[in-house]
């Protein structure tokens, strides 16, 4: 595997009043890779009357009469799978702070980004055309070479023999007919509005209390898109191309309160609680919360306890992913099959 990655970034500073600063930001990075896929083994059935068969196997299989036999088969030779990964990725944000007297501030920004990923992967198998191609017969117009069995019905259909008895030719022809160029495109934007508010409200014996509070606001899209032919389900099970999008609302507020300052029963301790309220306009709204004790004995024993309620929301894939696959290997335990392996294709969608 290579890999190339260009960033850059540029941040710039305002005093727009006397306590007042407000600030651009933006930055940019593209990153390239190229991987080499590692090559795996798949099982094919060959017809006993396949014109690739070597002489004295088709001979046993015909005194067997033995109608098929499964080749074992390693991908790298069928040509290997490159695949090109290429991601762009902005971000800008405008924000201002503010001093707004007797400790109490403010920020507040505006941030938009986008991620844009395109996958491209050359020498993907093309399923249906290769299971035309290994199945050659001798043709009959032709002594001495071989024919797909596919094109004897249906003449003109494009299919080229492929032969997988032994090393298979890096410029074989029939290479082109079996593989393609798959391509995944994947696109994410996002759009965030902030404002927090911090501040000290009142003290107490052991010090001021500490208030911060806020509101946030985001909006999250996603388009995902594939080739035409892996929309038909060519390499695999059909791709489905989907999108969707997510705004999210939200109100925080924590709270410092401390309880104890260079006291003979401890050194610091002060109490933490935090409160969030989060509404998805795909689930619906939820209470998050926090509450912590920070108890400092001295200056080398320090206790601290945390109980909190946290989740954990759903991205834009399991959302929206109309369909989506990948191989999977069962094994089977009965040990009348010696533990013997079935690779699977797995579907999955969001929801």
């Amino acid at each position: 595997e290579a890999g190339l990655k260009i960033s850059g970034g540029l941040k710039r500073l305002a005093d727009v009043a006397p306590g007042w600063t407000a600030f651009i930001e933006s930055s940019y990075s593209h990153f390239h890779s190229l991987q080499d896929g590692i090559p795996s083994t798949f099982s094919y059935t060959i017809a006993a009357d396949n014109f690739y068969l070597p002489t004295d196997l088709a001979a046993t299989l015909a005194a067997n009469k033995v109608a098929a036999i499964t080749v074992n088969k390693l991908a790298d030779q069928n040509a290997r799978t490159l695949t090109s990964y290429n991601t762009d990725v902005y971000q800008i944000t405008l924000g201002v702070h503010g001093d707004l007297g007797k400790s109490w501030s403010f920020d507040g920004y505006y941030g938009h980004g986008r991620n844009y990923n395109d996958n491209i992967s050359r020498n993907s198998r093309i399923l249906a055309n290769y299971a035309l191609a290994i199945d050659a017969v001798a043709d009959p117009t032709h002594p001495g070479s071989a024919i797909c069995r596919s094109t004897l019905t249906k003449p003109g259909n494009g299919c080229i023999p492929l032969n997988i008895m032994g090393k298979v030719d890096p410029n074989n022809p029939a290479l082109g007919y079996v593989n393609g160029v798959a391509e995944t495109i994947n696109d994410i934007e996002q759009d965030e509005l902030s404002l927090t508010l911090r501040g000290e409200p009142f003290s107490t014996w052991a010090g001021p209390v500490s208030l911060a509070l806020g509101g946030e606001y985001r909006s999250q899209s996603l388009r995902v898109n594939f080739d035409s032919a892996s929309r038909a389900g060519a390499y695999s099970a059909p791709a489905l191309p989907y999108s969707g999008s997510v705004d999210v609302k939200e109100a925080f507020g924590e709270l410092l309160i401390p309880l104890l300052a260079d006291s003979p029963f401890g050194k610091r301790l002060s109490v933490d609680i935090a409160g969030r309220i989060t509404n998805y306009t795909t689930s619906g709204t939820v209470e998050t919360w926090k509450a912590g004790v920070d108890y400092a004995i001295n200056k080398s024993i320090r206790l601290r306890a945390t109980e909190s309620r946290d989740i954990r929301a759903p991205n834009l894939a399991e959302l929206y992913q109309k369909s989506g696959s990948s191989f999977l290997t069962v094994t089977d335990l009965d040990p009348r099959y010696l533990g013997q392996s079935y690779l699977v294709t797995a579907l999955t969608a969001g929801n």
